[in-house]
């Protein structure tokens, strides 16, 4: 991610451990992350919409059956 110029790394000055360090994103990097949050958020939005479609299918089928089975 460094390479692409997607994040700016830089150390914690007051840190004991100075192998950690803070990762900043650049506006490439933003650009990306955001690209990346839309596709994900419109893959669910679509897995949302077929789950609810099935269910409104389960539920009318549930009707009919329940309306077959009252007329008997």
């Amino acid at each position: 991610m460094l390479a692409k110029g997607y994040v700016k790394a830089g150390n914690f000055l007051r840190a004991e451990d100075k192998l950690r360090y803070a990762y900043l994103l650049t506006p490439e990097g933003i650009a990306a992350k955001l690209q990346l949050t839309r596709a994900y958020l419109a893959r669910r939005e679509d897995e949302y919409l077929a789950i609810k479609a099935e269910i409104v299918a389960m539920r009318d089928e549930l009707a009919r059956q329940e309306q077959r089975a009252s007329g008997l």
